[in-house]
């Protein structure tokens, strides 16, 4: 994501609910109803392993 926002705390307040979910319904209309079905649009972004390992923690954990 480009931007990325603070998660909001809900504590059950509607309010707050129905704000997070208009981002999230915002976000899937964007990335994948406008994006996704533009011709212009890459199908998957490749990286190169080595590349991965560095932008993904897949280390094996001890504990949990």
């Amino acid at each position: 994501m480009a931007d990325s926002k603070p998660l909001r705390t809900l504590d059950g307040d509607p309010v707050a609910v129905e704000a997070l979910l208009q981002d999230v319904f915002g976000i899937v209309v964007d990335e994948a109803i406008l994006k996704g079905t533009s011709a212009s649009e890459k199908v998957c972004e490749w990286k190169e392993p080595e590349e991965l390992k560095q932008l993904l923690d897949l280390e094996l954990q001890s504990q949990g």
